[in-house]
């Protein structure tokens, strides 16, 4: 497992998640709601601290686990599911939110069979 790549793309998911809930421009421009933001800033914290924070074995079960409920967030999205109950998950199919998550999903996957290297 790549922590340290694993640990930037949480805080990158994370940073887009405060971004889309400081500022209506970044929620505007990706189709991301209040909650797909608040998804994003835990979604990108988790997958921080099992990159920083934690040890391989750990990131092993965790990584995938994350990876997996980011994909089903994008699968939802593009599927046309803007909400969940009352929670406003995004603004459309196209969002660029729905992508993101199937990003963050698919490198999540790929990260957690990357060798770190030994130095």
């Amino acid at each position: 497992m790549n922590k340290t790549l694993t640990g930037i793309l949480g805080a990158a998911q994370g940073l887009f998640g405060i971004l889309g809930t400081a500022t209506g421009g970044v929620t505007d421009a990706v189709g991301t709601a209040p909650a797909g933001n608040i998804f994003n800033i835990v979604s990108g914290a988790a997958m921080g601290f099992l990159g920083f924070g934690t040890p391989e074995k750990t990131q092993k079960v965790g990584v995938p686990i994350i990876a997996a409920l980011n994909a089903i967030m994008g699968v939802l999205g593009f599927a046309g599911v803007q909400n969940i109950g009352s929670l406003n998950l995004n603004t459309g199919t196209g969002a660029g939110a729905n992508f993101i998550n199937i990003g963050v999903a698919v490198l999540g996957f790929i990260f957690t069979f990357l060798k770190s290297k030994k130095s």
